[in-house]
């Protein structure tokens, strides 16, 4: 009878504990969830997609971000597109300018005589007078090549005068002057290029004329420079010139 009284006592003190435990372990529970903040959602619209934001820090959805992100690579895409092609038809304009035209405009003239090309070319048509050129020059007819290239930059065509500077160093370069006139070609090869500078065309003949430079040895002295600067603006008053010439309007630049 004893023993059975032990025994009863200890069930009962092990019942007591185990209640004590399952309550403490609760009431944690219960403090836990009162010290964590609920998480709070909402959805704000706009134009770009939707932002979600939390209560837990998470800022907005990576949603706004992704749909931002192709947005703003399509302004990006369209404003280089619109970019690039502006810059070709600057680049057009000045080509057309200056008298720059492509082979397949200059090819159009080939069954032309060179009376219908002069003719075209007294009523203004500048690749007529361009093609001519062509033509006299492939027959070393110099000294008409010159004249009509000379009518060709007094209507405009600046180029006419980067193609004479050429074909003046072609026969530099052919050795086909003697040395003082080989000096004298050098001065309008240089002139020739510093009028179409002036006149605001620099396309292609930078390169061309270190080339010429270094061929001949040329040195920019105080004196040849004199001399360059001589040249060009007699050229550029034989244009101007040419221009009264043909009724046209002189050129605005002063040399």
């Amino acid at each position: 009878m004893k023993n059975f009284t032990i025994v009863l006592a200890c069930v009962g003190l092990a019942c007591v504990v185990l209640m004590a435990y399952l309550y403490n372990q609760n009431a944690e529970v219960k403090n836990d969830a009162s010290e964590k903040p609920a998480v709070v959602e909402r959805t704000v619209s706009s134009s770009a997609g939707y932002t979600r934001e939390t209560d837990d820090g998470s800022g907005p959805s990576s949603n706004t971000h992704s749909e931002q992100a192709v947005i703003e690579s399509q302004d990006g895409a369209e404003s280089s597109e619109e970019a690039l092609i502006k810059a070709m038809e600057k680049q057009a304009a000045l080509n057309e300018q200056h008298g720059y035209f492509d082979d397949i405009e200059i090819k159009t003239y080939d069954g032309y005589s060179d009376e219908t090309l002069r003719s075209l070319g007294d009523g203004g048509d500048v690749r007529a007078l361009l093609k001519l050129s062509h033509r006299y020059a492939r027959r070393l007819e110099f000294a008409q090549e010159a004249d009509v290239l000379m009518e060709a930059a007094a209507r405009g065509a600046t180029s006419a005068l980067v193609t004479r500077a050429i074909s003046i160093s072609s026969r530099l370069k052919a050795e086909l002057y003697d040395e003082k006139a080989a000096r004298e070609a050098v001065y309008d090869v240089l002139a020739l290029c510093a009028v179409s500078s002036k006149m605001g065309n620099d396309i292609g003949h930078r390169d061309f004329l270190k080339g010429v430079v270094d061929d001949t040895n040329f040195v920019f002295t105080k004196e040849n420079q004199e001399i360059v600067d001589r040249r060009a603006e007699s050229i550029y008053d034989s244009l101007n010139k040419k221009r009264r010439e043909l009724g046209l309007d002189p050129f605005e630049d002063e040399y």
